[in-house]
């Protein structure tokens, strides 16, 4: 690891030292609505129990963005981004990491400075090994990985994922508990992009590359991936005839250990389908996409779930008939509990940060609407520990500013809390994860005070 920073007040030592992917974008359309709060929701509180919002960026002359964010079962936090130094230098992926022993590192630069690398994504498992994804723009582009144990940091070099002459883009990442991962990403053959993915074995390293989509016709978009702590994952995308106008149709790809990757499953019912995201764990899978049934129907949140034992459900709707609504983003508990968030029209083209929850003793509940006021929302992001706590974090544009906000969910929804500071404004693209403890750690991009650049802000909830 890089040399710690251990700067005098230090805001982050206030907090306990157990505390310290796509593919849609960031902001959803916007006009201002009003919306009710949810079962379970006790209403806007401001940001007084996070810890102070530290800077990780703060060494650099242009932009640091898209941060994003894991947490490990013992409070090792991961945070990595994409950026330049100055701007005559390549966009290059940078990444710090939190420990109770160190806390901050320094920022550590990852990828080659010969060319650009953005779409990080990061995947950790409960031991704080952890495999970094990113896009590397050569020509052709590439997928490229880091990986990082606690105990040796990052690896020297950075470690290929895709191989072959087509261009790259939209990589996904999961992890197992053993360390084991596998990656999703879109490659072109020259006329169609297509979903390829490659397992790595701490052991072995990237294995064989396999594309999962055979129709050499269709183009896929959006590949997502999830795996449960034994190393059986599940894959989806989305796929269609015709790239500009669909339909588009969700597809399912299941791996598991000792079998390999199942047939392509065929997932939704309607006319188009579209932005799928994906949840596992031991007790199973769910997929969830935006799903049409014709051209002029409302567009809905529907899922499908699987299991070893009674192979893929039917598919059910989350969302209300009458309303649109889209993106999903979703997160499962070692016992298959499962929460879903998305963003719902409200009326016309106003949006609310919407969820439910999957129990599977008592099914799905009633979805709870979270924000307060009249404001913008941007899409919500979402994560969930293995005992069922979950945060969903979103940005909103009160009055003149855009702020940060965070739901936790333990047992039933709690307050809902603003994360950056009151005043700091133009807070935006926030991610999440939740450690083993139930903490919630946040990162967003927020200009620096002075300058026009983006920082990349991290902040943590006992």
């Amino acid at each position: 690891m890089s040399k710690a920073i251990h700067p005098l007040g230090d805001p982050m030592r206030s907090i306990p030292p157990a505390l310290i992917r796509i593919l849609a974008p960031t902001i959803l359309l916007v006009t201002a609505f009003a919306c009710g709060k949810g079962p379970g929701e006790a209403g806007y509180t401001s940001g007084v129990p996070w810890s102070y919002p530290r800077n990780l960026a703060s060494w650099k002359t242009t932009d640091a963005l898209d941060p994003v964010v894991a947490v490990d079962h013992t409070g090792d936090v991961l945070v990595a981004w994409h950026g330049r130094v100055d701007s005559s230098s390549h966009s290059g992926i940078w990444a710090c990491r939190y420990s109770s022993t160190e806390y901050w590192s320094e920022p550590a630069a990852l990828s080659s400075t010969s060319s650009d690398a953005v779409d990080q994504r990061i995947a950790v498992n409960n031991d704080g090994l952890a495999t970094l994804v990113w896009v590397q723009a050569t020509s052709p582009s590439s997928i490229q990985s880091y990986h990082c144990s606690p105990l040796d940091g990052f690896t020297s070099l950075p470690d290929p994922v895709s191989l072959g002459t087509g261009d790259v883009m939209t990589p996904s990442v999961a992890m197992d508990l053993y360390g084991d991962a596998i990656a999703a990403w879109l490659q072109s053959d020259g006329s169609h992009y297509h979903v390829w993915v490659c397992r790595y074995t701490p052991i072995s390293g990237w294995g064989s590359r396999i594309q999962l989509d055979s129709n050499l016709t269709e183009e896929a978009r959006n590949p997502v991936v999830a795996m449960d702590p034994s190393g059986n994952a599940v894959v989806a995308w989305q796929q269609s005839t015709n790239l500009d106008l669909g339909p588009y149709s969700v597809k399912a790809c299941l791996y598991g250990v000792g079998s390999g990757w199942s047939d392509v499953q065929d997932l939704h019912p309607g006319f188009d389908a579209r932005n799928p995201a994906v949840a596992m764990s031991s007790a199973g899978a769910r997929v969830f996409w935006d799903s049409a049934s014709d051209a002029t129907s409302h567009v809905q949140i529907c899922t499908r779930g699987y299991t070893k034992s009674q192979g893929w459900s039917d598919a059910h709707p989350l969302s209300g008939p009458t309303v649109n609504s889209h993106f999903a983003a979703a997160a499962m508990d070692a016992a298959g509990n499962c929460i879903v968030t998305w963003g719902q029209a409200v009326r016309d083209a106003s949006y609310a940060v919407m969820a439910t929850r999957y129990s599977t003793s008592s099914g799905w509940a009633t979805p709870a609407s979270f924000e307060h006021g009249l404001s913008h929302t941007s899409l919500p992001v979402i994560s969930m520990n293995p005992s069922g706590t979950a945060a969903i974090a979103w940005s909103q544009l009160d009055e003149s500013s855009s702020n940060i906000y965070a739901v936790r969910y333990r047992n039933d929804w709690e307050h809902t809390f603003q994360i950056n500071l009151e005043g700091s404004g133009r807070a935006y693209v926030p991610t999440v994860s939740v450690g083993a403890s139930g903490e919630i750690w946040a990162t967003w991009n927020q200009p620096c005070v002075d300058t026009r650049y983006y920082d990349v802000m991290a902040s943590a909830l006992p």
